[in-house]
């Protein structure tokens, strides 16, 4: 079984064979050579005891330190890290930091000397208030934090950066002071990491030789630890040193073991598996699922000015309504929406937000540690409601989501669309007067995405919903109004029927899955943009020489292998591009020439029966009453 670990070819396992015996061997030999007759006599004696105990002091002094300023910094240097602009400080502070982990420890008790020592940098100082730190416990104990206070930081800044700070803006969305973000979030979170550093500092501080006998000296019951110990018995008595040090390795190992069992727990802890569930609340969601009342809407204003983004534009939200925003990918989105949240700043924007936001992401974000019933009361916690009365608020929004039966549950236990729906229930139950939905649905199957969709549709009445989606359904059930981004710029706003029934652009063509071909008006046909073709259509408040775009439908073209006799006024040959399957048949895009493509929807057998390839050239056909020429200008721009 252990010859067939995934992706490790098996001559590997030779190489290992050889890097553990080069790491036990040595403790082998040294555990046969431990004079096991007189171990009692020789741990018993004085100087061990007072060498054991000075090192036990002493190391949980430095340790206990090393925790209240190492893990500070640690979470300093990796929200730092993933910030957008990087800090230039970071890299060589941090670097100074790690500096003692390659140090020499002879060069790191110089270091210590010439800074602390009586002809130091500071020594003159310090002997002016009568300190003396040189050769005395303290000195034992810098020593120790000097070598290290870098595992610390480096084990929880790694555990920290691997987490990230997604819990922290969840809870900070709730409600949460950065002191509770940190209590109750980040350091239960990175707790395990915290006690694996804290073990590797103490274990460090428990071997520390060089440092220490440079700065401290070694002075029997003062500075004398148990490594100065061993070496002070190496001359004296080879036998009584194995045995001290056979002492320090079981320290070490014991340590170690501890290490490594927090860190599998750690990972155990956080395991996002989903459990198998038949029971999906359903039952319960049917019956307990009722509109929310929502008495506190309010309107919203943004002015998104983010120069390094390229995006500029304006959005007002009216009390009560839900506005959705479509646009490509890097159009500005969910700068927009997290400029809402408060995730992101930019000098030049202008928020102005109501007192009490929701958030709901693609990811659900529950707190690992927590139950599902106290995730959801988290929020109305943090705004100073009692523990009992928020878990009842909590239990009426699991009931409300139909999750009450899985309230006791840890968040690992549920499945993504169970998950999803507490996140809900969790941002509800703060009773927001602004509700914001980043693309909720993306990361769910489309069982879990009807469900949920449908929940939130009842949910939301009269609740101001700010939507990020790139789903069409989402703005047909969801959507009062749309809002269209376009590289950064606000191209159209208009209540969410005459957004998809009058196009005002080519993507939201797209997204709506019309055609929407751009020209100018002349002689009562469309010119199209790019050619001399024409198309007839309906005319929509456009007069002679004004820019518009002829809409259709895909399924009201037609496809045929050659132009015959038809009294069809929009003929147009061009060239198969494409050809993808759908729900409702099978997409042709034809390039006749304009700027965008044709796209007809067909049946399969139509599709076989033209034995339609790319390449092939087709002529389209759309009857003139199925096409409005629509006017395109800024008129969908208003709000």
């Amino acid at each position: 079984m252990l010859t067939n670990l995934r992706g490790i070819p098996s001559w590997f396992w030779l190489p290992a064979l050889l890097a553990m015996l080069a790491l036990t061997l040595p403790l082998v030999g040294m555990a046969w050579r431990v004079p096991w007759a007189d171990l009692s006599t020789i741990l018993s004696s004085e100087s061990s005891m007072d060498a054991l105990w000075l090192s036990l002091r002493t190391c949980l002094l430095a340790t206990a330190i090393c925790l209240v300023i190492g893990t500070p910094l640690a979470l300093i240097f990796a929200r730092a890290a993933e910030s957008p602009d990087r800090p230039r400080w970071l890299t060589p502070v941090r670097t100074l930091v790690l500096v003692p982990l390659v140090m020499p420890p002879v060069v790191a008790g110089l270091a210590l000397l010439t800074t602390f020592g009586r002809r130091g940098v500071f020594g003159p100082t310090l002997d002016a208030f009568s300190i003396q730190i040189p050769f005395t416990t303290i000195a034992v104990v810098l020593a120790q934090i000097f070598v290290s206070l870098p595992y610390l930081v480096m084990t929880v800044e790694t555990a920290a950066k691997a987490a990230g700070s997604d819990l922290e803006h969840a809870a900070r969305g709730l409600g949460a002071t950065r002191w509770i973000q940190f209590s109750r979030i980040t350091l239960p979170l990175l707790g395990p990491s915290i006690a694996s550093g804290a073990a590797l500092t103490f274990a460090r501080s428990l071997g520390e030789f060089g440092a220490t006998i440079t700065f401290a000296g070694s002075m029997q019951g003062t500075t004398r630890t148990l490594p100065l110990e061993v070496y002070l018995q190496r001359e004296q008595d080879p036998g009584a040193a194995i045995a001290l040090s056979l002492v320090l390795i079981l320290i070490a190992v014991v340590l170690t073991g501890l290490t490594t069992f927090l860190e599998a727990r750690n990972m155990r802890r956080f395991d996002s598996v989903s459990v198998p569930n038949n029971d999906d609340g359903m039952g319960a969601l049917r019956s307990s699922a009722t509109a929310h009342r929502f008495e506190d809407a309010a309107p919203f204003s943004l002015s998104a000015r983010v120069p390094e983004r390229q995006v500029a534009y304006e959005l007002e939200g009216r009390a009560g309504e839900t506005l959705a925003i479509i646009g490509p990918n890097g159009s500005g989105k969910s700068t927009g929406i997290r400029l809402l949240a408060g995730d992101i700043s930019a000098p030049q924007s202008r928020v102005d937000v109501p007192d009490t936001v929701g958030f709901l992401d693609q990811t659900p974000s529950l707190f690992p540690h927590m139950s599902v019933l106290d995730n959801v009361a988290f929020g109305p916690r943090c705004n100073g409601v009692p523990k009992d009365e928020a878990r009842m608020r909590a239990e009426k929004e699991l009931a409300s989501v139909g999750l009450t039966q899985h309230a006791h549950k840890a968040p690992w236990q549920l499945s993504g669309g169970q998950a999803q729906r507490v996140a809900l229930a969790r941002a509800l139950a703060v009773d927001p007067q602004l509700l914001l939905l980043d693309e909720p649905f993306a990361a769910l199957d489309t069982a879990s995405t009807s469900l949920l969709r449908s929940l939130i549709a009842g949910r939301i009445k009269g609740l101001t919903t700010v939507l990020v989606t790139h789903d069409l359904i989402d703005v047909l059930i969801l959507a009062d109004r749309v809002a269209v981004l376009e590289e950064g710029r606000l191209a159209a706003v208009d209540d969410m029927e005459l957004i998809l029934a009058s196009p005002a652009s080519q993507f939201v063509a797209d997204f709506a899955g019309l055609n929407m071909q751009f020209g100018r008006v002349l002689d009562g046909a469309l010119v199209l943009d790019g050619s001399d073709l024409r198309v007839h259509g309906a005319l929509a408040d456009v007069s002679e020489g004004d820019r518009a775009a002829a809409v259709f439908d895909p399924r009201a073209v037609s496809l045929r292998t050659e132009s015959g006799q038809s009294s069809i006024r929009n003929v147009l040959s061009g060239t198969v591009v494409s050809i993808e399957a759908s729900a409702a048949g099978v997409d042709v895009r034809i390039d006749v020439g304009s700027h965008s493509p044709i796209r007809a929807t067909i049946t399969s057998a139509a599709a076989a029966e033209l034995r339609t390839t790319v390449g092939m050239q087709l002529w389209t056909e759309v009857k003139a009453m199925q096409v409005r020429i629509i006017p395109i200008s800024s008129r969908h721009v208003s709000v």
